[in-house]
């Protein structure tokens, strides 16, 4: 098209043959038309773009291997670290990811350079065909440039691109040159004011990517204000996890759940509409259990801390505020797994201190759940505060220890505690009730004889939850039972090395001597018996030095008296 046709010279040539003398067209210089001009720059211009992509694909790709290279190699973590970073900010500072970025835009710019040369093409030689061509083209070109413009202005939008994240950067610097100054001023003194706000910023979040100089970037801004962002991320691990071979995150997700303090100040009712939350609950407190050869059920030993947090967690969620229709729902989901006491029950059982109270208070939260009756009415507290005085003795207990009676009055502190707390009572009937519990408190610790253990574990309890309860609440029930502990005498254990007790020290008039340590004495015995090594004569004369017979490990120590030496004096 940028040359003559060899046909129109054909018949140019052909009718001067015929006309001598005649003059053509032929005879004028050749001018290509202007159609043919545009349709083969943007043609040739498109072909040279994509090779340019092509080209800088493959430096690109050769340039990553580079950035990898050679690392494996290096034995030291510390000196792979440092290589590791020095790299990193030799790409940071050449603008690296930037460049990679730019190969998807070349490569669209050249797909719509050709395509505008193709349809200037159709239009100058067959227009019907070339408007069909050029709706197809509006339509596709109206739906890339929608998308591409779209998170510009609405951050959350899932169309981001690089060119789009490049005309983002390009508005914001536009958007800083053109402010005026007492604008950005004003937009400076705002951003301050956002970043110290606990309401719109959750403390704890840190932007580690900065995205531009000038600070942290529009989506950072609103992601920070987002706080359902979290308990959207924890559920949705929960649902998607492997529960066979991941279940450590499920462990990570029930530990941060209780931590969305934020969340739960400002929209506690978030956590309830997640049943995914009890449903997997359900499940790893199941996994939880096992029957041990007599068909019982207890905690897995191998468990034990994950029964832990899952107990932690039960405190804190049955703890949220709650409608009734919530309420209706939640205990229809801890049905659908069991008896849902069984964990916390069997976790009650262990000897370890944090461990008990953890379990105590999960399972009075959730026996507290589970009552019916009115909100000044708590038939939990008035079952334990009764049948604490109708426990029946230990059949193993020592030294006068009533175990069972122990484990009682544990549980009726931590659970009347937890309620007189959490309970919004009248003061009279607060009063009554913290009356009827210290009595029946007062009688079980004079009877049940508890270790020094027990009284640390009871005084615990009480420093716990005495942080935030009401002055009259304090007077009514954490001052005397604090009191009546730290009076509470602890009983030692008998002794048969102490005079009082033991009878037969008490009655005969003898002193206590320590233990003796009866060594052989050398000089009764023959020479070099016990010992190791003993001389022997040979059948020439010479004597040489042998092993004896060896003895065993018990006869080379000297024997020990456990018992005391009484002396009459």
């Amino acid at each position: 098209m940028l040359q003559p046709d060899p046909k129109d010279i054909l018949a140019s040539i052909y009718i001067q043959m015929r006309n001598p003398g005649t003059t053509t067209a032929q005879d004028e210089p050749f001018e290509a038309p202007p159609y043919a001009v545009r349709v083969n720059c943007f043609l040739f211009a498109g072909l040279f773009t994509s090779m340019l992509v092509a080209l800088l694909g493959i430096l690109v790709k050769q340039w990553m291997r580079s950035y990898q290279r050679e690392l494996a190699g290096v034995s030291s973590p510390h000196l792979r670290a440092r290589i590791r970073h020095f790299r990193f900010n030799g790409a940071k500072r050449w603008h690296l990811a930037s460049i990679v970025g730019l190969l998807s835009i070349f490569m669209h710019l050249a797909l719509f350079i050709s395509a505008v040369g193709i349809i200037d093409l159709l239009l100058a030689t067959a227009p019907t065909v070339g408007y069909v061509a050029l709706s197809v083209f509006l339509i596709g070109a109206t739906f890339f440039f929608v998308t591409t413009l779209l998170p510009i202005f609405i951050l959350d939008a899932p169309f981001r691109s690089p060119l789009s994240i490049f005309l983002s950067g390009l508005r914001r610097r536009l958007s800083r040159i053109r402010a005026p100054a007492y604008l950005r001023e004003r937009r400076k003194r705002k951003t301050g004011d956002d970043a110290s706000s606990d309401v719109v910023k959750e403390e704890g979040l840190e932007d580690h990517i900065q995205q531009s100089q000038g600070g942290e970037s529009d989506e950072n801004s609103i992601v920070r204000t987002k706080i359902h962002l979290d308990l959207d991320i924890i559920c949705h691990l929960l649902s998607t996890a492997d529960k066979s071979t991941e279940r450590w995150l499920l462990d990570l997700c029930f530990e941060k759940l209780p931590n969305l303090h934020l969340l739960e100040q400002n929209d506690a009712h978030a956590f309830n509409s997640r049943d995914i939350i009890i449903e997997v609950y359900n499940f790893l407190a199941r996994g939880c259990i096992m029957s041990n050869k007599n068909g019982e059920d207890e905690v897995n030993s191998d468990r034990l801390p994950r029964a832990r947090q899952l107990c932690k967690f039960m405190a804190w969620y049955l703890t949220l505020p709650r409608t009734p229709e919530e309420n209706e729902r939640l205990a229809q989901n801890l049905e659908k797994g069991g008896d849902p006491t069984l964990l916390a029950k069997l976790l009650a059982k262990d000897e370890n201190t944090p461990t008990v109270i953890v379990a105590t208070t999960a399972l009075g939260q959730i026996e507290h759940f589970r009552q019916s009756g009115t909100s000044h009415q708590c038939s939990v507290c008035q079952a334990e505060t009764s049948a604490i005085t109708k426990v029946d003795p230990d059949p193993e207990t020592t030294e006068g220890r009533d175990e069972n009676k122990v484990h009682a009055i544990t549980s009726l502190l931590i659970k009347r505690t937890d309620c007189l707390r959490t309970r919004t009572e009248p003061l009279e009937k607060t009063s009554k009730d913290c009356a009827d519990a210290l009595a029946a408190l007062q009688t079980a610790l004079d009877s049940c004889n508890p270790t020094e253990k027990n009284k640390k574990l009871w005084l615990q309890v009480l420093k716990e939850r005495e942080t935030g309860a009401s002055i009259s609440l304090k007077e009514a029930w954490f001052t005397p039972l604090r009191t009546k502990l730290n009076d509470l005498q602890i009983k030692r254990g008998g002794s048969p090395f102490r005079p009082a007790d033991n009878p037969a020290l008490a009655n005969s008039n003898v002193t206590l001597q320590p233990p003796r340590l009866n060594y052989p004495n050398p000089a009764t015995q023959a020479r070099g018996t016990g010992f190791p090594f003993h001389r022997q004569t040979t059948s020439s004369g010479s004597s040489f030095s042998s092993p004896a017979t060896s003895p065993s490990p018990s006869s080379l120590r000297p024997p020990f008296s456990p018992t005391p030496n009484l002396v009459p004096q």
